[in-house]
């Protein structure tokens, strides 16, 4: 059990309760950030080799269909 900061009078400070959950919630970001963090950069790589892809195939095809108009 997480013993909670009390101030002289016994009673449970606010200030500090909130600075604990905010301790709390970074954290418990920092590894779900870590984890889909791969995720998200493999995506970015992803999307720009498709793209670099189709733009390539386009281009080809512009290429090839003035060919054949000569």
């Amino acid at each position: 059990m997480v013993e909670l900061p009390k101030s002289q009078d016994g009673e449970v400070r606010e200030g500090m309760l909130q600075k604990e959950v905010r301790a709390n919630r970074l954290k418990w970001s920092v590894p779900f950030l870590a984890a889909f963090m791969p995720i998200a950069l493999l995506s970015v790589y992803s999307f720009q080799v498709s793209s670099n892809s189709v733009q390539t195939r386009i281009e080809e095809e512009n290429i090839s269909a003035s060919g054949n108009l000569a």
